[in-house]
């Protein structure tokens, strides 16, 4: 299984990583580091190399998406453990309370422990991406 597949909802870091894709959950004992970083060395770059041309395009220092490709847009987000949510695949955020409902493309939900304003603050970061690249 590809944790950087377009068809990745998004991916929980625990002892091992629980895949949540279009197909199902995925359970994988790699690291996601050394999955992404392999991944981008394919690209000839690194995770320090994207952050910063990210940060860049993003005007952003801190809490960086991390671009994989066009449909593989990860924001990563701590609460009991990591989460790294593909923003592609967002169709709708929702607040329920102090909690964000994330509503999937596929319909698949995610509740996490932020607001919803954060999210969709990240959905746009990941849209500015997308027409940069769109230009080139």
């Amino acid at each position: 299984m590809n944790v950087l597949d377009c068809k990745t909802l998004y991916v929980i870091e625990k002892e091992t990583l629980e895949i949540h894709t279009f197909d199902g959950i995925y359970i994988c004992k790699e690291k996601i580091k050394d999955i992404i970083d392999d991944a981008l060395l394919k690209q000839l770059t690194t995770i320090k190399g994207r952050n910063e041309a990210v940060g860049k395009i993003t005007k952003r220092k801190n809490r960086v998406l991390l671009f994989i490709d066009r449909e593989t847009i990860f924001y990563k987000l701590s609460d009991k453990f990591n989460y790294y949510i593909n923003i592609c695949n967002i169709y709708n955020v929702l607040s329920k309370g102090n909690i964000c409902e994330v509503i999937f493309l596929n319909g698949n939900v995610l509740n996490i422990n932020v607001t919803n304003k954060v999210i969709k603050k990240k959905i746009k970061e990941g849209q500015k991406i997308i027409n940069y690249l769109s230009k080139m």
